[in-house]
């Protein structure tokens, strides 16, 4: 059966592409239509794959927001209980998905440690009864002594360098 369908418009196949081969690689069992196989009918597949899935993730884009499709899935999902919005672009989901939090993969790469995509897989996970992972500690910024120390340095060092290449052209043009 099924755990976790990926919802999303043909523009942004690379991104769901991504999303569905890191979820797999924890374990999870994750439909998308590339899965669909020759010869199928493919919105009967699609409704029947959406009714066995535990969590449809529906990837919002400027595209998605506009697909029939994407919007039709994601409707029965959220009537399911199943709908899990993930933005892949700054927008705002369509009429009828605004009031629900959506998490965000805005600038993910596809690192499956990035704490935005942490955040997504455990969402996935507690949905589906599975242990969650720590989101690792974000990376604070240097206190500013320490930003001024580094620029201070930067600044002796490019004055020693440009200090030995004055001199070594110096001594040149004096041979």
């Amino acid at each position: 059966m099924t755990q976790l369908f990926i919802s999303y418009a043909r523009e942004n196949r690379d991104t769901a592409e991504r999303v569905a081969h890191a979820l797999g690689a924890l374990g999870i069992d994750v439909w998308w239509d590339r899965n669909l196989a020759g010869g199928s009918e493919f919105s009967e597949v699609i409704e029947q794959q959406i009714a066995e899935a535990h969590v449809v993730i529906v990837l919002w884009s400027e595209p998605s927001g506009r697909s029939s499709f994407v919007r039709d899935e994601s409707m029965r999902a959220l009537e399911a209980g199943k709908l899990l919005p993930v933005r892949i672009e700054a927008v705002v989901p369509p009429l009828g998905f605004g009031q629900i939090h959506a998490l965000d993969l805005l600038d993910w790469s596809g690192a499956a440690d990035d704490p935005a995509f942490i955040d997504v897989a455990n969402e996935v996970r507690k949905r589906l009864g599975q242990p969650t992972s720590p989101r690792p500690a974000p990376r604070l910024p240097r206190p500013r002594w320490q930003r001024q120390a580094v620029i201070g340095a930067t600044a002796v060092l490019l004055g020693v360098l440009v200090g030995l290449f004055a001199w070594n052209a110096w001594n040149a043009s004096e041979s």
